[in-house]
């Protein structure tokens, strides 16, 4: 059409502009050609500052193609065709189950983890696009599989000594909520759920970095349903250390340490995306100097990355974050044998 050899000729004469890609994002909409017009709509929103109009506008632009797209069906198609080939490498079948009980958007459980024939992929049905949290968990267990075969793998282990002394460090906190006539219980579950919330981070960041960026650079098809799914745990995790209730009643350093994880993961949403959010996390100069450390050694790590990798930025990250102390790493094949024995 006239207005997009218009637009098209803007971007060959002059510097890139977020409204070109936008009026671009627009046309190709009205063709129907919502996977081109999403596209535009991020790249408008990555050259427009987060204070511009056409930021917002985009933002909402994207999101709109994004749930129009959710009904075309690609998703699944995505999702299936990767299943099938993965379930050639692998001995066991593969299964996905709607729980929403579980501690996280998505779960992967090993077949040999709970003696099974099958591994289970388990996944929160409220959580938009579901798709792309299947399609994590697919490439979480080809990424174990390889680092199996490699002979890296290794488990987390978080023994009850590691628990006691997490407990004894945030003792002024328990000693707190004591004083508040908080009953032993409520504090008990308080310190777990912690204790097994940080420990989560700890083990998951590394592996979630590397994950959306593989989907993103090798599944282009599916980035409207992994901005979806980015921007509800984004969101989520914005609320879990900014808003007041929790604030005051998390200790000072677990809640710092939790802040740079998450701030690890919108350093990636804004760059795979343009979707600006860490401000919103209201951190302190030295929790971004430390997110930003993080996530620049996960993009060293991209380049050159060896199966079972991810469990050498655990440990990076966690000394980074005095956390060495709340878990260790066995070797599975080692941990294997042994429980044969």
């Amino acid at each position: 059409t006239e207005a997009r050899r218009f637009f098209e000729a803007t971007l060959a004469g002059n510097k890139p502009h977020p409204n070109t890609y936008f009026g671009l994002s627009i046309i190709d909409e009205a063709n129907g050609n919502l996977i081109s017009a999403f596209d535009n709509a991020i790249r408008s929103m990555k050259l427009a500052g987060k204070a511009e109009e056409i930021y917002q506008t985009a933002l909402q632009q994207a999101l709109s193609l994004a749930q129009k797209l959710q009904a075309d069906g690609t998703g699944s198609s995505v999702v299936r065709g990767y299943l099938a080939t993965l379930s050639e490498t692998l001995p066991n079948a593969i299964s996905f189950v709607p729980d929403s009980n579980i501690p996280t958007p998505a779960k992967l459980e090993l077949a040999e983890n709970y003696r099974r024939d099958e591994h289970i992929i388990r996944y929160k049905p409220s959580y938009p696009a579901v798709e792309y949290l299947q399609m994590y968990e697919l490439v979480m267990l080809m990424l174990t599989s390889e680092s199996r075969a490699a002979g890296t793998n290794k488990l987390f282990v978080a023994s009850g000594t590691r628990k006691a002394a997490f407990i004894r460090e945030i003792a002024p906190t328990i000693a707190k909520l004591k004083k508040s006539g908080f009953s032993e219980q409520s504090i008990a579950d308080f310190t777990l759920a912690l204790f097994d919330g940080l420990n989560r981070q700890i083990y998951n960041t590394p592996f979630e970095l590397y994950i959306h960026s593989y989907i993103y650079e090798n599944y282009p098809d599916l980035r409207p349903w992994e901005l979806l799914t980015l921007l509800a745990i984004n969101n989520d995790s914005i609320k879990s250390v900014t808003e007041k209730k929790i604030v005051d009643s998390t200790p000072p350093a677990v809640l710092w340490k939790s802040k740079v994880y998450n701030l690890a993961l919108a350093h990636m949403l804004r760059d795979l995306f343009g979707v600006d959010t860490i401000a919103d996390y209201k951190a302190k100069t030295s929790e971004l100097k430390l997110a930003t450390d993080i996530y620049h050694d996960h993009l060293e790590n991209m380049k050159r990355h060896k199966p079972g990798d991810e469990y050498i930025l655990v440990e990076r990250w966690a000394k980074k974050l005095s956390l060495e102390n709340n878990f260790s790493l066995v070797d599975e094949s080692q941990y294997r044998e042994a429980q044969k024995l």
